[in-house]
């Protein structure tokens, strides 16, 4: 799926920037139910997401006021 959506995106005109995986660590079905009678088709539960990063024309951050927080603070 992944790679579809990031096919057809950049098709349309979109850039690639990033990929992001989030862990979604904390699950509660993790075991495949259904694959036991269908074992040609399992019922597969991935513990993650795919999150694809795209942007139009050009990658820039917009500058809004001043920071809250001092580098220093961000960096830790």
């Amino acid at each position: 799926m992944y790679a579809d959506v990031l096919y057809v995106a950049k098709r349309i005109g979109f850039r690639y920037h990033s990929t992001i995986i989030w862990n979604e660590g904390n699950i509660s079905r993790r075991t495949a139910w259904g694959s036991w009678p269908s074992a040609a088709a399992p019922y597969v539960i991935a513990p993650v997401e795919v999150i694809v990063v795209l942007y139009k024309k050009t990658w820039r951050k917009k500058r809004k006021g001043i920071s809250d927080i001092t580098k220093d603070e961000f960096v830790q």
